[in-house]
């Protein structure tokens, strides 16, 4: 199953950590790993289109940020993977997502002009592969590098998520090479050029 508690206990686990018993549980096992995982999550969404479906929602104000570098605690919309942007009146703004929380400084903005682009949480079936190794990678070298503080295997497991990466990027490019070129026939008898007749 595909979600962020599972594949935070999956690499807890191969890194020789205690799990998560849930998130949010306030153990520094679950603090670091959820922190590689938005990273994570955030990279691999920048660094290639694994052509995971969109949606524009507003948002729902919780309370005042504890981060003081932010103004507004918002919740994280629901079933969302990550967020690609915050906008507030229909202007992008900075943003931070903290576990299921979004800061942002939103002033005395109502919750129907704060809204989120954010790629929708996929179904299994529509996972490519590499993403999920990749993914897997990165949230095991942050563990590897803020728990176990080996940043030689921290090194080793992110140079291995970047390589999954270029595999799909090059596997994409393959496809789109092969994919048949659709020519008119209307438009290829358009554009040859007939011999004059010889009367």
């Amino acid at each position: 199953m595909f979600n962020k508690l599972s594949i935070v206990n999956d690499c807890l686990g191969l890194t020789g950590n205690a799990l998560c018993n849930a998130e949010e549980d306030g153990s520094d096992e679950w603090r670091v790993a959820s922190i590689a995982y938005e990273a994570a999550i955030l990279d691999l969404l920048a660094a290639h289109d694994w052509k995971f479906a969109t949606a524009i929602q507003h948002m729902t104000r919780l309370g005042d940020s504890p981060d003081t570098e932010y103004q507004d605690e918002y919740a994280k919309p629901a079933n969302s993977l990550s967020l690609i942007w915050v906008r507030v009146y229909g202007q992008d703004v900075d943003w931070k997502i903290v576990g299921n929380k979004v800061l942002v400084s939103a002033g005395d903005a109502p919750n129907g002009e704060v809204t989120a682009k954010i790629v929708l949480q996929p179904l299994p079936e529509q996972l490519h592969p590499l993403f999920v190794k990749a993914l897997r990678s990165f949230v095991r070298a942050g563990i590897f590098g803020g728990l176990n503080e080996d940043h030689g295997e921290a090194r080793r497991e992110r140079e291995e998520g970047e390589a999954y990466i270029q595999q799909a990027k090059t596997k994409s490019d393959q496809e789109q090479r092969a994919r048949p070129v659709y020519r008119s026939t209307w438009l290829r008898t358009r554009s040859t050029r007939k011999a004059p007749m010889p009367w």
